[in-house]
């Protein structure tokens, strides 16, 4: 494309302004709880076991069998060892440290400060200054006397119907196409439906061309959301439109290779010997002499996007589109400058969460869709980031900015929340419940409170403290009490979240009803999925959290739907936040709280979403300490500020995740309510 200049080594640029962070400030539930010597014992407590954190993946499927079981011991090595609350904390250590090695290890150059010699597309950065901007293109001539607007859902399957919203929001893509535009952020809420508005905008661009060839469309999606893009493709697109959709990646990748006369595989060598040799794929089947290049979808990963980004630079795309497209939300990354360095006419990008972190992300999103759009990122930062370092105490100036950026983005930027969309979905309702903790927890909070101004720990180890113990006072907590795995009553009465849960379940199993749970702490997960068994006499599927597979995962919530009667399913709300359709569950507890409310809110659409038959009621159980005012509970904090953030993004394009400052500013009115 236009924009790449060259191709070299990869090199993160130095920029002086702050980008997207995440969420990495604040240690995973359960780890707040772990001083350094509460670690040491507990690893003391198994060193005769001599693992390590490879030894993690072996461990989690033997003890996930041994529960399905209803077994409370396992054999590890030559020594037979009790599943207890401390052992599961020392397991979660494990896993801790093979998580922190293995993104570690898959971690890109720029972000592990490493230099490696990977060949990459250079291409005209909009950082410190206007390199870039996309021209208008000529489109009006390629049709002919036709219009695009006049095919709009011709190419999607008889029957298929989009709905009111839908329909505006194709005819919105077709009217930015038309006028020359270079691409569109679709960010309508989860679960309105943009992979049909997708699909059925790519299907009238082919339906508009009739019997002639057009290049290929190139669609990236994380690894999650592969399989739901192949089944979307074959519910929506006409049959026999597209000569197929193609899936590239993984081991699909060696079917299109490109090969020389002799039959050797052929590669693309960069012009700087030093650099990494790069596979050339040029979607084209020797032996089938079949041109990918032409009237195809061609479906891939951002990885693999990323690491062949030579090869896929070299088709001409009649269209792109990022699903999840909050993925190249950093725009110092390799895998952002290789989305954006594409040869596309046309870039959609989809996405719920346009502004997670920051507008930074907005910004890099836009780049992609529509360069030059919101000028520079300095300029950009100046006028809008810069300018909200305190956005508490300029409610007037944050939607200002929020409307003007709006009428910047225009025609560009199309989104919808559900409020605004009539969907005829039942009714939700949200339920807040505000529980004394039981002596225990009340004593360890009290303890915690008091222990805030300790120097051996600092303000978030304070705060993710006071955080672990709202939720279960032992969590994380190896030389704490250790709960017995036939005792479920002691488990679920040490704790006020775990007290309402109960009480939920018991409701909703008299409705014969499904459940939804929404918890972090795998070690949390692993007792619930017993005790719940041992309780309920039902089974229990192991949770869905990060080390599920996307299709085990799919299948799990196929089969938990089909399932009659009272159910319950364990999940991760960062695991679950998007690809999953569970309308078989009509309750949502919310035992552990995203400190993002758009994440939290998607992992509610899993249940409250398109399909949906029944009224769904959203439990949020909180912890309160009786010892203390109202305000000095972390629970009760919490949502407050997940709330605020929540009417904020709804009201303006404001970022929903919290910061390290929201963090250090709740811990300092925790105090100050406790005295």
């Amino acid at each position: 494309g236009d924009r790449v200049v060259s191709i070299g080594e990869f090199l993160a640029p130095d920029l002086p302004f702050s980008l997207s962070s995440g969420r990495n400030w604040l240690p995973p539930e359960g780890a707040g709880m772990e001083t350094a010597v509460g670690q040491d014992k507990a690893e003391d407590d198994y060193a005769s076991l001599a693992l390590d954190e490879k030894d993690y993946p072996e461990l989690f499927v033997k003890i996930s069998d041994a529960l399905d079981r209803g077994e409370k011991r396992i054999v590890v090595g030559d020594q037979e060892v009790e599943l207890t609350s401390g052992f599961l904390a020392y397991v979660d250590q494990l896993k801790a440290k093979a998580g922190e090695k293995q993104e570690k290890q898959n971690q890109e150059p720029e972000a592990a400060g490493e230099k490696k010699k990977e060949a990459s597309l250079q291409i005209q950065e909009n950082f410190l200054s206007q390199e870039y901007r996309s021209r208008k293109a000529a489109r009006e001539k390629r049709l002919g006397s036709n219009r695009l607007g006049d095919f709009l859902g011709e190419g999607l399957k008889a029957g298929i119907r989009p709905m009111p919203h839908q329909q505006v929001g194709m005819e919105q893509l077709a009217a930015c196409w038309e006028c020359g535009c270079h691409g569109v952020l679709l960010a309508d809420d989860m679960g309105l439906g943009k992979t049909l508005q997708a699909f059925g905008f790519l299907a009238t661009l082919k339906k508009a061309y009739g019997n002639r060839d057009m290049a290929s469309e190139l669609i990236g999606a994380p690894v999650s959301l592969l399989q739901n893009w192949m089944e979307e493709y074959g519910k929506f697109v006409a049959e026999g439109l597209f000569d197929g959709i193609v899936p590239m990646y993984g081991s699909e990748l060696k079917k299109h290779w490109a090969r020389n006369p002799d039959g050797s595989r052929c590669y693309f060598r960069p012009p700087d010997p030093n650099l990494k040799e790069v596979s050339m794929l040029d979607f084209q089947d020797r032996e089938h002499q079949i041109d990918y290049s032409r009237n195809h979808l061609i479906l891939t990963t951002y990885e693999t996007l990323r690491e062949l980004q030579l090869s896929f630079g070299r088709v001409a795309w009649s269209a792109m589109i990022l699903d999840e497209a909050q993925k190249i939300k950093n725009p110092a990354t390799r895998t952002s400058v290789a989305a954006r360095a594409m040869n596309c006419d046309f870039g959609l990008a989809l996405t719920g969460t346009p502004v997670e972190n920051s507008w930074t992300d907005l910004w890099t999103i836009m780049d992609f869709v529509e360069p030059g759009k919101l000028e520079s990122l300095k300029d950009f930062n100046s006028h809008y980031q810069h300018q909200l370092q305190n956005v508490e105490n300029k409610g007037e100036l944050l939607k200002e900015l929020g409307d003007q950026l709006r009428k910047n983005l225009d025609p560009c930027f199309i989104r919808r929340l559900k409020e605004d969309v009539n969907l005829g979905l039942p009714a939700k309702e949200i339920l807040r419940f505000k529980d004394p903790m039981p002596e225990e927890q009340r004593k360890l909070y009290g303890e915690a409170q008091e222990g805030q101004g300790e120097k051996s720990i600092t303000m978030l180890q304070a705060i993710a403290r006071l955080r672990d113990i709202s939720l279960c006072p032992n969590l994380g907590d190896g030389i704490g009490k250790k709960y017995s795995l036939g005792d479920p009553d002691r488990f679920f009465g040490s704790s006020a979240r775990l007290m309402r849960t109960r009480k939920i379940l018991d409701e909703v199993r008299e409705k014969g009803e499904k459940a939804l749970i929404f918890v972090e702490s795998r070690k949390i997960q692993l007792l619930l999925r017993t005790f719940l068994e041992q309780i309920y006499k039902i089974q229990v599927q192991p949770p869905i959290n990060g080390t599920t597979q996307a299709v085990a995962r799919q299948k799990m919530v196929d089969q938990f739907n089909r399932a009659p009667g009272f159910q319950v399913l364990l999940l991760s709300p960062e695991a679950a936040g998007v690809g999953l359709n569970i309308t078989g569950a009509n309750h949502v507890i919310h035992l552990s709280r995203c400190w993002n409310p758009a994440k939290e809110d998607q992992a509610t659409d899993r249940a409250y979403r398109i399909g949906q038959k029944k009224a769904v009621t959203v439990y949020l159980p909180m912890a309160v300490d009786t010892d203390f005012p109202e305000d000095a509970s972390f629970d009760l904090n919490l949502d407050a500020l997940l709330q605020y953030k929540r009417d904020l993004s709804r009201s303006a394009l404001y970022p929903t995740e919290a910061s390290e400052e929201n963090a250090v500013a709740m811990l300092k009115r925790i105090e100050e309510a406790a005295g």
